[in-house]
């Protein structure tokens, strides 16, 4: 079969795009910030974001070894720079030719976007990932309808018993009729004994 891709996290797409927006606003601010001094081209954003003392320092007294007293607005543009989960990555952003604007770099950006998809290339690969997505979402299921059914005559908070050897969350499981009996009563006629009620 050919490679197809059966999961995005979409949510994490959406994050990422909106960190990358915040981070190149507030670099974009640095560099006007920066630019507005009109001290010299901006050698590296990077060290500027990170290491913005040590910077400004370097360029208006070359050779010397005592930091220099910077303008408030530059420190607080590079604070707020350090702030943004993706400013500063070298794979990322760079400046442009002119000095003047921060440019994303569109493929590793979209690399970013996209680290989380899965692929598959097998009949194996795809049933895999349908018990993986079955699973998760009956136990989304099964924490909604059981966290309410308290005081339950068959001692089980859920309609299973374990059996064979635990790996991680993940065993071996085998269904309790009795206790399943009962939750499906009280599921049929939503009778949820304490606890909070979901539909």
């Amino acid at each position: 079969m050919e490679r197809e891709l059966v999961f995005t996290d979409e949510k994490f797409v959406e994050q990422t795009k909106a960190e990358l927006q915040k981070a190149l606003a507030a670099q974009q601010h640095l560099l006007n910030v920066w630019n507005g001094l009109k001290i010299g081209a901006c050698p590296d954003l990077f060290r500027l974001i990170h290491t913005v003392t040590t910077v400004y320092s370097e360029v208006v007294a070359p050779g010397s070894k005592q930091p220099q007293l910077m303008p408030d607005e530059l420190y607080r543009a590079a604070y707020n720079a350090r702030k943004c989960l993706q400013a500063g990555r070298k794979e990322l952003w760079s400046i442009s030719e002119d000095g003047t604007t921060v440019l994303l770099n569109q493929a590793n950006a979209d690399a970013l976007l996209r680290s989380r998809d899965v692929w598959i290339e097998t009949e194996e690969q795809r049933e895999f990932v349908r018990h993986v997505v079955a699973y998760q979402e009956s136990g989304s299921y099964l924490y909604k309808k059981l966290q309410g059914m308290l005081n339950m005559k068959v001692p089980f908070i859920v309609p299973y018993s374990m059996t064979g050897r635990a790996m991680g969350m993940i065993n071996d499981l085998v269904i309790e009729m009795e206790a399943l009996k009962e939750m499906v009563q009280r599921v049929e006629r939503n009778d949820y004994t304490g606890g909070t009620k979901c539909l």
